[in-house]
């Protein structure tokens, strides 16, 4: 199959777009009390080929967190970006994280 014209990305260089953001209607109902949602969106703008070579029409990743959740994946993100910076760490490197027991 022929490359669209718009050269979209190889599946390696996609979800390159992150964002995260607030939307209405995004809440969840915890013991009688309504929270937002923070919505993070992985995108990748328009079409990716996939390993076997076929253009393929991906859809966004979205995942909807708590602000305690959010909180807790910002700071892995700054941690793991600070490892990625560091000459000695060694890949693979995982964050993993849970919540505290409450």
């Amino acid at each position: 199959m022929h490359a669209p014209s718009d050269r979209p990305l190889p599946i390696e260089q996609s979800r390159r777009y992150t964002r995260a953001l607030l939307v209405p209607g995004d809440t969840e109902t915890v013991d009688g009390v309504e929270r937002r949602l923070v919505r993070v969106v992985l995108t990748d703008a328009g079409l990716s080929q996939d390993r076997l070579g076929d253009w393929v029409q991906r859809e966004d990743v979205i995942c909807k967190l708590t602000p305690r959740d959010a909180r807790f994946l910002a700071i892995d993100l700054i941690q793991t970006a600070d490892r990625a910076e560091d000459d000695e760490v060694q890949p693979p490197y995982l964050a993993e994280w849970s919540l505290p027991d409450s």
